[in-house]
């Protein structure tokens, strides 16, 4: 079976090539080692032993009533990635500097605080326990030193005085505690108090709880996620007929039961039979006093009105489009009528000119007639 990038992207795989890869070299180890091969491997046993128990963690997401709560953990963590980056940066920054400082004066054993510790007895049986300076032999381990230092300052809230009141005091007799490193100590302090103890991780717990509400509404999604995955990697080496009639295929949709129509209302309302009811239209969700649940689902609602306001914007141009053409070809057609309507008129006034006209020549010649017929009876009249 060819094994892909994807393989990798799962942390249970890696954990178990981790699990495998410290057993092979800790075999190793006792195979090649003649002196107290045991003794070496216990580093190595100790980190497989953490490993195996928290891979058992895959075993809890089949469970019931563990496995919404493992998936839930393993969200959270994620969504806090991006914080984890950014306080590993700082306190890498902060590593580096208080390195320097501790460097500058190797003799402040104030400054590293992971010195030896010793103890003495006096005369009245009273021990009598301090720090002593610890010689570092290797840059690598005084950085691991400041390293572990930054971190207990500013994750878990250590403020050892000492560090910063006597910053550059080397504990000898003849030495005297001074300001020269004692006051970038101070400010280290300041910084790390006010921006990373009361900032950052008022911040972490704001972050862990808003990811915590998200988890919360996607834990019985993810279990049943993970359930499924887990009965697909059981089912590897079964055959395809075996997997068909094992693992069949729904798509389920899941909705609260006051938000569907009754089975009755549904027969009344649309008289189908066997579909699943549809969602009442006065259906609304409840608020669980979650700011980004509400937050997603007011998205949800604009994206949806944005939606279906583009799809009615769409529908408008189309009918506007129509109702344009039809009004410029009415304005066609009536100018055309209108220029036809004029030739017409023109036409009608014209032949009625020519009407009266032809009348009143008619009238006239008639006149003229009777005219003369009246003269010639008055002249035979008079001979």
């Amino acid at each position: 079976m060819h094994i892909g990038w994807r393989y990798w992207q799962d942390v249970w795989n890696v954990l178990d090539l981790l699990t495998l890869v410290l057993g092979a070299v800790t075999t190793g180890l006792i195979v090649l080692q003649e002196e107290s091969p045991i003794e070496s491997t216990f580093p190595i046993l100790a980190i497989s032993s953490v490993l195996v128990w928290f891979r058992m963690l895959n075993l809890f997401r089949a469970h019931a009533t563990l496995g919404p709560l493992t998936a839930m953990i393993f969200d959270t963590c994620y969504q806090m990635r991006s914080f984890l980056c950014v306080m590993a940066l700082l306190v890498a920054g902060l590593t580096h500097g208080w390195f320097v400082l501790a460097t500058r004066y190797p003799n402040a054993h104030f400054l590293q605080q992971e010195d030896a510790i010793s103890c003495a007895q006096d005369s009245s049986q009273t021990m009598h326990c301090g720090s002593q300076a610890q010689e570092f032999q290797h840059p690598l381990d005084r950085f691991l030193a400041a390293f572990l230092f930054m971190v207990r300052m500013t994750t878990l809230g250590d403020f050892p005085g000492d560090a910063f009141a006597l910053a550059d005091y080397s504990g000898k007799p003849n030495d005297e505690p001074g300001l020269a490193t004692a006051l970038p100590a101070w400010l280290f302090f300041i910084f790390i108090d006010v921006f990373c103890v009361v900032l950052l991780l008022n911040l972490l717990i704001a972050i862990i709880g808003d990811s915590h509400d998200a988890a919360i509404m996607r834990a019985k999604a993810n279990f049943r996620r993970d359930r499924l995955c887990l009965s697909m990697e059981a089912g590897v080496d079964l055959t395809t007929a075996q997997k068909e009639h094992r693992y069949r295929r729904f798509l389920v949709f899941r909705a609260p039961t006051s938000m569907l129509l009754t089975t009755d209302e549904w027969k009344d309302m649309d008289g189908k039979n066997g579909s699943a009811p549809p969602l009442r239209s006065d259906a609304t969700a409840t608020w669980e006093g979650r700011v980004r649940a509400t937050e997603r689902a007011i998205k949800k609602e604009v994206r949806t009105l944005r939606g279906e306001l583009s799809r009615l914007e769409g529908r408008l141009e189309g009918k506007l489009e129509k109702i344009s053409s039809g009004i410029d070809k009415l304005t066609t057609e009536g100018g055309a009528r209108r220029e036809g309507g004029a030739c017409d008129a023109h036409g009608a006034r014209a032949s009625r000119r020519r009407s009266s006209r032809i009348d009143e020549l008619t009238e006239g010649g008639a006149g003229r007639e009777e005219g003369a017929g009246d003269a010639h009876g008055a002249a035979r009249h008079c001979c």
